[in-house]
């Protein structure tokens, strides 16, 4: 009794949002028009953040993980920064999701509470994933993020395109699912166990079966961070889902997919050549989410495609199969967390009421609204990696990692990639700062305080960890230095 109380403390910020969901759930069952249901949720994730925060203290215990539940979970440590990017990264969502939704005159349904709610289920699933130390654990955070997504995707049921978005993102979704639990089903019959703290890998290397396991495994997970080749979904679910909801999708998910498939790469370290594998997907991944984005003529689609390629930035990182490698992840989904949030976000206030994102119609852009124009570059630009912005630093952390691991030949073709990058983000600034509209029918929509407020934000901390990024490296190599070194 004493052990499940501890359990449950060291889990309260976690059970704190599930008990928040539920809540959320039946108001919004009780009063589908309630307007204080998204606030609620987004207090309950900044409380939740909070709550979790590594505060320093002298001992450092605080930066140790802690296993809980009989080793199902581990907490604390680099997952307790994970649960906080999350939970932030949904704050900020629903900071532009609520007025976006609540802007669209043309769709008479209120879902602003019941994207609130799938919201926290989502993050939900995404802390269990980061927190796993378990296969069965991981499954089931996995797949509560995923529904959640599905739904988000085709949220707005009376427009075509999410309707396809929600439900090529559910089918594609459902076979990389069932590659994964196919994989767990193998490895649990090689070893007996799901839970990374009990398999020996000494004597699974003898077992086909293991071996199959983890290439399933890892085909998953490859599907949801939108690596090659199983990134084919990316662009038209980006296109078609509510844009807001679309920067929720490419960094909160990613995120805790990423952790996760580090946690299982590092229970499987003893296996050989799984980082030969990385390397190779991982180089396939820049050089086609890179070279296909500058094809796009819709803006979505060229940051669904340059999605694919920080996706291959970060497999990069993790085939260094080293701490800084594991390290300069956790920073890039920190950097990348908070550009890719704030571009759907200024790209929600674009769109207008007609929802186009096409070149054509953001022609010109700074002419009509110069402040959305200014903000949408400063946001291309970090994206792109130019300093003074955190992009430049995430980058750095990258490539760096990789030369130190001497994976040479993927480190040039990242930095070769990021000039081909440089070239279609610039051409959209070129686009909508320095080009004249041919036609001025597009109307953007009117800014609001919360979105304007979440942007300033994001952007403030584009700048202040672009130029200032010690705070978030430090607390990092701290965690790293209390917590369990993954990587001898």
């Amino acid at each position: 009794m004493e052990s499940l109380t501890l359990d449950i403390l060291q889990s309260l910020p976690l059970l704190l949002l599930l008990v928040m969901a539920l809540f959320l759930m039946i108001a919004e069952a009780i009063d589908r028009k309630s307007i204080v249901v998204p606030y609620i949720g987004i207090a309950s994730l900044l409380i939740s953040a909070i709550l979790e925060f590594p505060f320093d203290d002298k001992t450092g215990d605080i930066y140790r993980s802690v296993s809980i539940y009989n080793g199902m979970l581990k907490v604390r440590g680099i997952a307790s920064l994970f649960h906080v990017v999350l939970c932030i990264a949904g704050a900020f969502t629903l900071s532009f999701a609520v007025p976006y939704l609540r802007k669209l005159k043309q769709y008479k349904d209120d879902i602003t509470g019941e994207i609130t709610v799938l919201t926290l289920f989502a993050v939900i699933g995404m802390i269990l994933l980061a927190n796993a130390n378990d296969l069965i654990i991981t499954f089931i955070g996995l797949e509560t993020m995923s529904v959640c997504l599905y739904i988000m995707a085709g949220a707005i049921k009376t427009r075509k395109e999410n309707n396809e978005a929600g439900i090529k993102y559910f089918l594609l979704g459902a076979f990389a699912s069932a590659f994964l639990l196919y994989g767990i089903a193998l490895i649990y019959g090689a070893s007996g166990s799901t839970n990374y703290s009990k398999m020996n890998m000494a004597l699974l290397h003898y077992s086909p079966l293991f071996y199959a396991g983890i290439g399933l495994i890892l085909i998953g997970f490859l599907f949801k961070v939108s690596a090659f080749p199983f990134h084919f979904w990316t662009p038209d679910v980006y296109q078609g889902s509510p844009t807001p909801l679309v920067g929720f999708m490419s960094t909160a998910s990613k995120s805790a997919s990423f952790w996760g498939m580090m946690l299982f790469i590092v229970a499987m370290s003893a296996v050989p050549k799984i980082n030969l594998m990385l390397q190779a997907v991982s180089i396939l991944t820049m050089i086609w989410g890179n070279f296909m984005a500058i094809r796009q003529m819709n803006l979505k689609r060229v940051l669904a495609y340059s999605s694919i390629a920080h996706a291959g930035y970060v497999l990069l990182a993790i085939a260094s199969y080293s701490n800084i490698g594991f390290q300069a992840v956790v920073f890039y989904m920190i950097a990348y967390t908070i550009m890719n949030i704030a571009t759907f976000g200024i790209i929600s206030l674009i769109e207008g009421e007609n929802l186009s994102t096409n070149s054509k119609d953001l022609q010109g852009l700074y002419y009509q609204k110069p402040a959305y124009a200014i903000l949408l570059s400063v946001c291309i630009l970090a994206l792109s990696g130019i300093p003074p912005f955190v992009g430049f630093i995430g980058k750095y952390q990258v490539f760096a990692a990789a030369i130190k691991s001497k994976l040479i030949v993927p480190a040039v073709v990242g930095i070769i990639t990021s000039v081909v990058a440089a070239f279609y983000y610039l051409s959209i600034i070129r686009r909508i700062c320095f080009i004249k509209p041919d036609k001025n029918t597009h109307v953007p929509f009117e800014s609001d305080a919360l979105s304007y407020t979440a942007l300033g934000l994001l952007i403030a901390g584009m700048v202040i960890f672009g130029v200032y990024p010690s705070p978030i490296l430090n607390l990092v190599n701290k965690l790293y230095l209390y917590s369990v070194q993954f990587i001898g």
